[in-house]
């Protein structure tokens, strides 16, 4: 049925063409980099002929960055009369890397929001050197970050529910992805569904439809603030969270809570009749008349521990989708699975 060796080589061909491309998707420029070794009097001499730059990458011997020098910094030098003949005096003991300037670095493989929030945590910086396994490959301006800003900005409100504005299924998606293809990522993927919407939606109207979903975003988020992962919404009443570096059986605990926090506040949604008797009378998918509890919301969760992957995005959500319906069936409305990792 499945083929996990061509899978495998199958994810590996995205990842080297994702790669290909990074450069071109982050619009970055190769400026010529200066060794930590070079002469100061080089140095000099690449600011002279060069008069557009303002700064320099300095890389080390092995090609990774050290920092940039800026030409402000060697204004005192290059406008002093005696500065170059003092600065070239081995006896003076300045090198260029005495005049080396702080510049964040990112990966040419990170993903725009990891660039971005890079960028964010640098003061007064010229941008961004981008490296390939370790070593510099270009330099991405402020002006090309804010073209990245803007690009994430339209991308982030295309793909976001219109309802929650929590992300959508391209960003699950691409997520999952991440998850099944980084061995160094240790993550519980986790998919809910409520449980008697439907009846609730045809009894009470779209309105306290909405409503319940909202209310169910609400208590995701506040449970989940400033966590790593993901907080999404599937559509409808289906909801999605990735949990990075928590175990499954803290993730449990803390999905079972959120799970019970919904049911007690979703009562306050029913008359006070359905809330006495614990349960409503609609019509079912079948045009005959059932008997419904009130709402409640299943879980579905898929640990996913840090290694070499078993499995495809795909293999991974059929997973998930075989765990909706046991989680459906459980007493506490809850499914754990934990990934098996490859041989």
């Amino acid at each position: 049925d499945q083929y996990e060796h061509v899978a495998q080589i199958t994810l590996r061909d995205r990842r080297a063409s994702r790669d290909a491309n990074a450069g071109d998707r982050l619009a970055m420029e190769f400026i010529q980099p200066l060794t930590i070794g070079t002469d100061m009097k080089d140095v000099f001499e690449t600011f002279r002929t060069n008069k557009e730059r303002t700064f320099f990458p300095v890389i080390d011997r092995q090609g990774e960055p050290v920092g940039i020098v800026r030409e402000e910094a060697l204004k005192d030098y290059i406008y002093s009369p005696y500065g170059r003949d003092l600065i070239h005096n081995k006896a003076y003991g300045k090198a260029l890397k005495d005049f080396i300037t702080h510049c964040p670095v990112a990966d040419v493989h990170d993903d725009t929001g990891k660039i971005l929030e890079i960028f964010a945590h640098a003061e007064n910086a010229e941008g961004i050197l981008i490296v390939s396994d370790q070593r510099y490959v270009g330099f991405l301006s402020t002006t090309s970050l804010l073209r990245l800003i803007n690009e994430k900005n339209v991308a982030t409100a295309r793909d976001q529910n219109p309802l929650t504005k929590l992300p959508g299924n391209n960003s699950i998606h691409a997520y999952v992805a991440t998850a099944a293809t980084d061995p160094d990522l240790a993550v519980t993927l986790v998919y809910f569904d409520f449980d008697n919407f439907k009846p609730f939606n045809d009894t009470y109207g779209f309105r306290q439809g909405d409503r319940a979903i909202l209310l169910f975003a609400e208590l995701l988020q506040k449970h989940f603030v400033n966590r790593s992962g993901l907080i999404g919404h599937v559509g409808g009443d289906d909801f999605f969270l990735a949990l990075e570096g928590v175990g499954p059986e803290i993730a449990a605990e803390q999905i079972g809570s959120l799970c019970r926090n919904f049911a007690e506040d979703i009562a306050s949604f029913y008359d006070s009749e359905a809330r006495a008797k614990g349960y409503i009378d609609a019509t079912g998918r079948d045009g005959h008349p059932h008997r419904y509890r009130l709402m409640t919301c299943s879980a579905a969760l898929l640990h996913v521990p840090a290694g070499r992957r078993a499995c495809t995005p795909d293999t991974m959500m059929d997973t998930v989708a075989k765990l909706k319906k046991q989680a459906k069936a459980a007493e506490n409305g809850m499914a754990l699975q934990i990934l098996d990792s490859a041989d």
